[in-house]
């Protein structure tokens, strides 16, 4: 029998690209099993719906309320787009189109444990993907795979007794085919990938580049992967002038192809950093945005990436000394990201789906 997996998950110009991006992931490895798979979204401003629909997966899109007494509201959030109220209103109305819904993901900073608790009367199980430790959930798993060694004892407080808890980066939301043995440097011709997800907000694609092209004695290649946005595709063409060292790609679909054609990267700390790792290339990570923090941390402290905290810790000489340490031990840094590939398996989302079909 067809199992039905319904994900709500958001993405904007406020909230990003990376929670739908690896939603599509699973959703994708669930559509091979042949499974019913649909997408629950708010048409908020900046979203990539549109790449949820290339994957060919229905989306049931939440309009906007265009009210400007609504957003006057206290309890109204611009995550959101609404109210909790309204936001778990519209979801239900969705879910009822279903004959049954047997697990709803949901994939949202700014959805909580009453939303959560409500909606369960609708669905037959929960899965909450988290990487943040400081909130309350209602469902029946919890992912979060951005593990370290009190994680368990602080989320079995936050949860329900009955809520499986599924951590660490063995149920990272990865396909196998995100895997590498790593290419070669080439010194006279630096390949450096720069991505700051889809809205880039403090505009850390520019400051990186003009701290980068200021670099002396370097041949460096810019693989540059940006929003849909045509000022700041100005604003790099302008940097560079009559340059042709440089390629950009706009809401690129393949970031995986982009990475394994360049040496280096710098981005920053949301989901692509576990592209980066599994892709076996050493990055520099500046975090634009405050719940990315858990994660470069975690990522920071096993040595899988050279953090150098938010946009307002760096600066041209701290930026340019840890391009150069990376250039310079660029053989090490590679071993030491194929030494803890056992730490990201292939199989991650095997692992992560038979745990859950056990108790659906």
């Amino acid at each position: 029998m067809t199992t039905n997996f319904v994900f709500r998950v958001d993405s904007s110009i406020n909230i990003g690209s990376g929670h739908v991006s690896r939603c599509i992931n699973y959703a994708l490895y669930l559509k091979k099993l042949g499974n019913n798979v649909s997408f629950v979204c708010r048409e908020l401003n900046g979203n990539i719906i549109h790449k949820i629909k290339l994957n060919k997966i229905k989306v049931h899109i939440l309009n906007l309320r265009q009210n400007n007494k609504l957003k006057k509201k206290r309890n109204y959030n611009k995550f959101l787009g609404d109210t909790l109220k309204n936001d778990l209103e519209d979801t239900i109305s969705v879910i009822k189109r279903f004959d049954k819904v047997d697990l709803l993901i949901i994939d949202h900073y700014w959805i909580n444990y009453s939303w959560q608790k409500l909606i369960k009367n609708y669905v037959n199980k929960i899965l909450v993907i988290e990487d943040l430790y400081n909130r309350k959930h209602y469902c029946d798993f919890l992912l979060n795979y951005n593990n370290f060694s009190n994680a368990k004892k602080i989320y079995s407080k936050l949860n329900n007794k009955n809520t499986r808890l599924l951590l660490g980066p063995k149920y990272l939301l990865l396909p196998k085919d995100y895997y590498s043995n790593y290419n070669r440097i080439d010194l006279n011709k630096i390949k450096i990938f720069i991505f700051f997800g889809h809205s880039d907000n403090n505009n850390l694609t520019i400051k990186v580049l003009r701290y980068l092209i200021n670099i002396k004695n370097f041949n460096f290649f810019y693989n540059i992967a940006i929003g849909e946005e045509s000022r700041k595709l100005k604003l790099i063409k302008k940097l560079f002038g009559k340059s042709k060292n440089y390629k950009i790609f706009v809401q690129t679909k393949n970031i995986k192809k982009v990475l394994l054609n360049s040496h280096l990267a710098v981005g920053s700390g949301g989901f692509n950093s576990f592209e980066r790792i599994r892709l076996c290339v050493p990055s520099i990570v500046i975090s634009n945005a405050a719940n990315q923090n858990w994660v470069c941390k975690f990522l920071s402290n096993k040595k899988l990436i050279e953090y150098l905290g938010n946009e307002k810790s760096i600066n041209k000489s701290v930026f340019e000394n840890k391009i150069k340490e990376l250039i310079y031990n660029y053989d090490n840094k590679i071993n030491i990201l194929l030494k803890k590939q056992y730490l990201f398996p292939k199989e991650s989302m095997d692992n992560l789906h038979k745990k859950i079909m056990k108790y659906i």
